[in-house]
Formats: structure tokens, sequence, C-alpha cells
């Protein structure tokens, strides 16, 4: 999980799931290494955004099947 993320929002989002039938798969994110993310700027969102993708992206092509040298470059 992230570690920007409140933890009462990790309930939100399993109730989520489970009221519209999704499968819940959390994921460790680690945006805070990114120096980018730690400056605090207005594009923050974006490289919180690019951690989450570089971790759900592999575990996405390999649920599909897909060679992880599929998924886009950092």
């Amino acid at each position: 999980m992230s570690p920007s993320l409140a933890g009462d929002e990790e309930v939100e989002c399993r109730s989520l799931a489970d009221e519209w039938g999704l499968r819940w798969t959390p994921v460790r994110t680690n945006e805070m290494e990114r120096a980018a993310y730690r400056t605090n700027d207005t594009d923050r969102c974006y490289h919180c955004k690019a951690e989450l993708m570089d971790v759900v992206g592999p575990i996405a092509d390999a649920e599909r099947g897909l060679p992880s040298s599929v998924t886009s470059p950092k």
C-alpha cells in the first residue's frame, strides 16, 4: 500500500471493491523514493500515479500472459 494512503481510505477502497464485485489486490508502492514526489510540487499526483503504474503494469501483464518487457519503460 502507498505510504501516503490514509488508513481509513484503504477500508473505503476495500468496501467499494466489494460493493462493485471487484477483486481487491493491494500492492506496495514506493513513491516516497522518488525525489520528484517528495518535492511535493504541483505535479506530485503524476509521480504518485507513475509509481503505481510501474508497480501494477507488470502484474497486469503477467495476468494477461505477457512478458514483463511489454510494459512501457519508466
